[in-house]
């Protein structure tokens, strides 16, 4: 436990060979509950919160739903147990922050339907930008904001979030989505509202900062909407907009008209050029298993359980080429441990924590007859669309925006 400005804070873990402690993570969570806190400012909803972390075992059936369920004072997280160190920590900064924004909404800002929520006939809101959607974005914005990461990660996730939300139908009008999101085709759009939500959110924070000259952004109207309405005082659905708009200016309320109850896809070049932002290509390390995060090098022989080199991977990837694995490799073990499709997934999570240069030992089957590879882990640079900072003359604006 930690105290964070008058919060009692309890991180508690369930590991079971006893790889992560709550010792061992704390130091990290207390440094981002303490930026988050400093973030929100006088929005204090709490005296106490609790996050609990279930870390699963991957070697046999355990919890595989890995992700995260908030309630007003705590957190409740699921993560592998196999996951290394240097991914957990960013990936807890990341499920835990955006769970314990859910304070700001839906906890405090919430429509009757959440409030007097039917659970045996459920009738959705149509606000999902709002609960999910900027809640999400809270959970990046703080960490730049607080400098826990700089303008170029930022840039990345929100590069990151774009092609993602790329993958769901983007004229679907994100109210008609969350209000029948319990229904196809809409369900399957669902999480695009941690996509395209938290954009909706960045380009509305962007907008009410060009509006006020930095004065204002969405954290602001956020605490304005939790005074006006608070835990027990919800909204009608369809008044929302309007509030929004009288709070936030003409502009506003032609964005959520437009982009958000309309099937118009977002502009985000253009609210980037508001801050001086444009688009570029980065370069960023890459996977040995997964090309771009999603396109798999390797595949599994279900009958044999075998975990099998693609072909692909010696013409793509660095990794293979120079270790000098082939297509149609099987690889019995790396660095002295025996991988099949039964824990695939801990290799996958394992080879997360490699860096160039790391000493690595790989026994393969080829042709019917195992061998030893050795050498050094190479991983491949892969060019991505993403985002920079070019335009001085909009620096004061863009500080505002990341920094204000």
């Amino acid at each position: 436990t930690f105290t964070v400005d008058g919060m009692e804070i309890l991180i508690s873990v369930y590991s079971p060979h006893g790889q992560i402690t709550a010792k061992g993570i704390t130091p990290e969570m207390e440094k981002m509950m303490r930026a988050q806190k400093k973030f929100l400012g006088s929005f204090n909803t709490t005296k106490k919160y609790s996050v609990l972390l279930y870390m699963s075992d991957m070697e046999k059936p355990d919890a595989r739903g890995f992700g995260a369920l908030e309630h007003n004072t705590s957190t409740t997280v699921v993560m592998p147990e196999a996951m290394p160190m240097e991914e957990l920590i960013p990936m807890l900064k990341d499920v835990v922050s955006h769970e314990f924004f859910h304070i700001v909404t839906p906890l405090n800002i919430h429509s009757k339907e959440i409030q007097y929520f039917n659970f045996n006939t459920p009738k959705m809101s149509e606000h999902l930008w709002m609960y999910e959607g900027i809640t999400e974005y809270f959970a990046q914005m703080f960490q730049v904001n607080q400098e826990l990461i700089s303008e170029d990660e930022f840039f990345e996730r929100i590069a990151g979030k774009i092609a993602q939300a790329k993958s769901f139908d983007d004229t679907m009008p994100f109210t008609t989505m969350s209000r029948n999101v319990l229904q196809e085709p809409y369900k399957s759009s669902y999480n695009n509202v941690y996509e395209k939500g938290a954009l909706i959110a960045m380009c509305l924070d962007i907008q009410l900062r060009e509006s006020s000259n930095g004065q204002r952004g969405i954290l602001q109207l956020m605490k304005d909407l939790a005074k006006e309405y608070g835990a027990g005082k919800p909204f009608n659905d369809e008044d929302l907009f309007a509030r929004v708009t009288a709070l936030g200016g003409p502009e506003i309320g032609k964005f959520l008209s437009t982009y958000v109850a309309g099937n118009t896809p977002i502009p985000y070049d253009q609210y980037f050029a508001k801050v001086g932002v444009t688009k570029t290509m980065i370069k960023k390390s890459g996977s040995a298993f997964l090309k771009n995060q999603q396109e798999p090098y390797i595949t599994v022989n279900p009958n044999t359980k075998e975990i099998i080199v693609l072909p692909v991977a010696e013409q793509e990837n660095v990794f293979y080429k120079t270790l000098g694995m082939k297509g149609g490799d099987v690889i019995v073990s790396v660095n002295g441990t025996a991988y099949n499709l039964d824990n695939i997934y801990d290799l996958i999570m394992g080879s997360m924590g490699w860096k160039d240069g790391d000493a690595i030992t790989v026994k393969i089957k080829r042709a019917g007859k195992e061998q030893t590879l050795t050498g050094k882990v190479s991983l491949p640079v892969e060019e991505i669309e993403g985002y920079h900072a070019t335009d001085a003359s909009k620096a004061t604006l863009r500080n505002a925006w990341l920094k204000g």
